[in-house]
């Protein structure tokens, strides 16, 4: 990604990201470079983990490939990357649209065109249309039941469900973890909207897709 370069006005002190640096540093081939050095490190970081008697589970930053600039795709670029050399197992995590876009916008994430609720929403589709039906999980399904919701995560996942992550989940620090925050799961308040984003919603076809799929509404 180079959705983080794209916000700095000079060079970031980024001594341990080295694809940043040698784009940086204008390197030819960049790209695939790139991946190289991602597979690589993936690799060893695998490597590390197995030893430790760990489990390694990547979060994946859709946003980037599905709700950027940059041509739409048919698989992650993390999926394309992995799946040649790992035995992949996924599991999706999706909110309803209308939520989620409220955030992108409240945000200033809104970072495709033409910036709007529809548009979002055939994204959305793209993007889900890569994995099977029985991968993909509800957020609200997760806050409205999260110990049997995480146990089927983890059973898709091959990993061993522990009843004491309420009080360990807190802890963890993630990547891209933005948003709102609380010690609690539980759901929360939809940010306002107008009257005009309830037309929007309602004249999107493609989040009548969404709705027939996944049960979504306004």
């Amino acid at each position: 990604s180079t959705l983080h370069m794209q916000f700095a006005d000079k060079a970031r002190y980024l001594p341990s990201d080295y694809t940043t640096l040698c784009r940086y540093a204008n390197i030819p081939a960049i790209d695939e470079l790139s991946a190289l050095l991602f597979l690589t490190s993936i690799q060893e970081i695998y490597g590390h983990i197995e030893k430790q008697g760990g489990e390694l589970v990547i979060r994946d930053h859709s946003h980037i490939d599905f709700c950027s600039e940059k041509n739409l795709v048919e698989k992650s670029t993390v999926n394309k990357i992995l799946s040649k050399h790992f035995h992949l197992i996924n599991v999706v995590t999706i909110r309803n649209p209308v939520d989620a876009y409220l955030s992108l916008k409240k945000n200033d994430w809104v970072h495709f065109s033409p910036a709007n609720f529809d548009e979002y929403c055939r994204r959305f589709l793209s993007f889900t249309a890569q994995f099977k039906r029985k991968d993909i999980v509800r957020y609200e399904d997760f806050v409205d039941s999260p110990d049997r919701t995480l146990k089927k995560i983890c059973r898709k996942l091959s990993l061993s469900f522990s009843p004491d992550y309420r009080d360990l989940f807190n802890t963890a620090r993630v990547t891209g973890d933005s948003g709102r925050r609380s010690d609690d799961i539980v759901q929360r308040e939809r940010r306002e909207y107008d009257s005009t984003f309830k037309k929007e919603v309602n004249k999107s076809k493609h989040f009548r897709i969404v709705s027939k799929k996944y049960g979504y509404t306004l």
